[in-house]
C-alpha cells in the first residue's frame, strides 16, 4: 500500500532503460530479479541487457545511523550508493523531500501539499534529517571533486538549509 508497487521489466525494457539501481537490500523484495542465486553475493547482474546493481547492506546501515536510526526514503539510499561509485557526473532530479506534491500519474490519491505531509507523517521516514544528511554528502562529493548537478528544487532546499542553519 505503501510502496511504489513490482517493477514490471518488461516495461523497464521496452523504455530502452540500461541500468537499475535497486535500494532495497531484503533479498525477498527482489527475488524475482535474480536468475541465479550466486549474483546477490556480486550485488550487480544482468538480465536482458539491463544492469541491475543492489546498494550493500553497509551503505543503508551506514545511512541509518546517519538518520539517528529512521529509515532512508528509498530516494536517498539510491543517491547515497551512486555517489559511493565511481562516478564523473551525477544529475539529480525529481527529489524534493516530500515537500511538494507527486506527479501525475504517481499517487493520485494524494493531490496537495497537505495530502503529502499527511502521508510522510505516517511513514518510516524523516524528511528533515534526510535534507541535512543529503546536504552533507553533497557536498562531501563536491569537496571530493565529484560532479553533482542538482536540479532548481534541490538547489533551493540546500540554500534553504544554508540560510537557517
Amino acid at each position: 500500500d505503501r510502496g511504489t508497487g513490482r517493477i514490471e521489466l518488461e516495461h523497464v525494457l521496452a523504455q530502452k532503460t540500461g541500468y537499475i539501481v535497486c535500494p532495497i537490500t531484503d533479498r525477498k523484495y527482489y527475488k524475482f530479479l535474480l536468475t541465479q542465486r550466486r549474483r546477490l553475493k556480486q550485488r550487480l547482474m544482468s538480465v536482458d541487457g539491463l544492469t541491475i546493481a543492489i546498494t550493500p547492506l553497509e551503505t543503508y546501515n551506514q545511512l541509518k545511523r546517519r538518520l539517528d536510526g529512521t529509515v532512508p526514503t528509498t530516494g536517498l539510499l539510491t543517491i547515497a550508493f551512486l555517489l559511493e561509485c565511481k562516478i564523473r557526473e551525477l544529475h539529480i532530479t525529481g527529489f524534493n523531500f516530500f515537500a511538494g506534491k507527486y506527479v501525475p500519474g504517481y499517487r493520485d490519491t494524494i493531490q496537495t501539499l497537505s495530502d503529502v505531509q499527511n502521508w510522510i507523517a505516517n511513514s518510516i521516514h524523516d524528511p528533515q534529517k534526510e535534507r541535512l544528511v543529503f546536504k552533507q554528502m553533497y557536498e562531501s562529493a563536491v569537496d571530493n571533486n565529484k560532479r553533482v548537478v542538482l536540479d532548481s528544487d534541490l538547489t533551493d532546499i540546500i540554500d534553504e538549509i544554508q540560510r537557517t542553519a
